[in-house]
């Protein structure tokens, strides 16, 4: 919980008392103690499934503790991607990262089981309009305009500094990705009213373009 005061960003704040956190090989954060939650109502099954040999509750949640003793989560276990070298990857940081460029304004990794990190990404398109003006790239619309190589190569090389400036391990790196030409929609369920990714949605109409990216060399 975090205490007046003392709140940090990206951090869910200290352990309250009598509560054992713990993160797991995976990085899932699993916890302990007499107001933990103890079981599913008449569901053994899933009691059993939510809670480790030793009686840990899995909470879902990927994490850690930083240096300050803050319980940082960082993104939920069913998201994770785990590479085909064995390396999981929790997708919400890189997309984080990627969208503090003005040119990006969603991210969406892709790779569970690949070689490398493929991504999906929305562009600002406020921004890319006035790269555009300021480059004299004509254009028809937006369709057209993610096509462009200029723009293409626009957001190839954010991407790569943005690598770079905030360190990500290579096995992270974005290697090819598909830039889109609309916002992720509501009405096609791709968010949820509160604008959450359904990542699921997404893939599951995007996955004939995903896995071309992955025909010929493995990535750069």
């Amino acid at each position: 919980a975090n205490q007046p005061g003392r709140q940090k960003a990206g951090a869910v704040g200290f352990v309250v008392p009598e509560v054992q956190i713990k993160i797991a090989v995976d990085g899932e954060i699993a916890a302990k103690g007499p107001n933990v939650f103890k079981g599913y109502y008449e569901d053994e099954a899933s009691t059993k499934a939510a809670f480790d040999e030793d009686g840990w509750f899995l909470t879902g949640d990927i994490g850690r503790i930083d240096g300050e003793g803050n319980l940082v989560i960082t993104d939920r276990k069913k998201d994770l991607l785990v590479t085909a070298g064995g390396k999981n990857i929790a997708p919400q940081k890189v997309e984080n990262i990627l969208k503090m460029d003005k040119f990006i304004e969603e991210v969406m990794l892709y790779g569970d089981k690949k070689k490398f990190i493929a991504a999906l990404v929305v562009p600002d398109f406020d921004w890319l309009e006035k790269y555009a003006a300021h480059k004299g790239i004509e254009y028809k619309g937006h369709s057209d305009l993610v096509k462009n190589p200029k723009i293409v190569d626009l957001i190839s090389r954010r991407i790569k500094a943005a690598h770079k400036e905030n360190h990500i391990p290579k096995y992270e790196e974005v290697k090819k990705f598909i830039l889109l030409d609309h916002r992720f929609s509501q009405s096609d369920g791709e968010v949820t009213p509160t604008l959450k990714m359904r990542r699921k949605n997404i893939t599951d109409k995007y996955k004939d373009q995903l896995e071309k990216l992955y025909e010929g060399d493995g990535g750069e």
